[in-house]
């Protein structure tokens, strides 16, 4: 029988995925986006991989923490565990807001695959 650590494979990782998002605020107020939209809009940044989620955890905090959107944060909102997300200062000011949470490599590529097939039957609907 393996033990955890032989049979751990990449997908058991863990990654910080931080993404920039147009908000439905600021220069964009009242603007709606669609999905499409998001997945072709939103920059997003893995980094990664950790061995565990607490080490995860640990450097989604840097990368919150190294995050000029995360900065008044006096009322302690983006205390604990992720995911954070700069939204939740409800500064209306901004025009982008910032996600950091943690997944696994497994649940961030299922949600790439998603994604590309939603773009996929999209680009067929489109006339």
């Amino acid at each position: 029988m393996a033990s955890l650590v032989e049979a751990q494979t990449p997908a058991d990782e863990w990654l910080v995925i931080e993404t920039t998002y147009h908000s439905s605020y600021g220069c964009y107020r009242g603007r709606r986006w669609s999905r499409a939209e998001r997945i072709c809009q939103d920059l997003v940044r893995a980094v990664g991989p950790f061995e565990t989620r607490e080490a995860a955890v640990e450097a989604a905090g840097g990368v919150r923490d190294s995050n000029e959107m995360f900065d008044d944060d006096e009322a302690g909102r983006y205390a604990g565990e992720p995911p954070w997300d700069s939204a939740d200062a409800s500064n209306y000011d901004n025009d982008d807001e910032v996600r950091v949470e943690v997944k696994t490599v497994a649940a961030h590529e299922a949600q790439l695959r998603d994604d590309e097939q939603h773009m996929a039957e999209a680009s067929v609907l489109r006339p």
